[in-house]
């Protein structure tokens, strides 16, 4: 992930496209398939970076989520990374799709005997508007895909659960100028 951040950066310098830090709240799962009862809170912190005048790379750097019972909190990289799709439309309001994808293979260790497949699709549609010059609100909804696998090598126990949450985001943009 770390070198996805520098080649990120490069095409920043070269480009002359800007960076910018998002930092908000979202409430995940809130609707998984079966019930509602399983949805929380979260903080997130993300780097964007405008690849192009239609595309957005961003990349999270801060998860902090409070599912009942439980506070999960996660700082630097590998958290998610998404594609954003700006929609060139003549309005204040400036909208976006979003898709991610994730893949994950754990294979089994000493110290966990499983291997665990992780697989992660996300689509949504989000939008943004500047209400200062340097300062931006943005909302975001959309669907998540997962598909987890568990193997025991050592037994025959092999169990794959999906789901599909929705899932709302909101907060500020702060644009970082990069010397235009």
């Amino acid at each position: 992930m770390k070198k996805l951040f520098f080649v990120a950066l490069l095409c920043v310098v070269l480009s002359g496209y800007g960076l910018s830090l998002s930092i908000g709240g979202a409430y995940e799962n809130l609707y998984t398939g079966d019930t509602l009862d399983k949805a929380f809170f979260a903080l997130k912190g993300d780097l964007a970076v405008d690849i192009l005048p239609l595309l957005t790379w961003r990349a999270g750097i801060l998860n902090v989520e409070f599912p009942e019972g439980i506070t999960s909190f996660v700082l630097g990289t590998g958290i998610s990374s998404d594609i954003l799709i700006n929609l060139p439309l003549p309005l204040p309001l400036k909208l976006y799709g979003v898709t991610g994808f994730v893949f994950s293979l754990k294979n089994a260790s000493d110290s966990t005997k499983m291997d665990v497949t992780y697989f992660k699709i996300k689509g949504g549609l989000g939008a943004k508007m500047s209400i200062m010059p340097m300062l931006s609100v943005y909302v975001e909804g959309g669907v998540d895909y997962y598909s987890t696998n568990i193997k025991i090598p050592a037994t025959s126990y092999d169990n794959t659960e999906t789901t599909h949450p929705i899932y709302i985001t909101g907060g500020v943009c702060i644009p970082i100028p990069l010397g235009k």
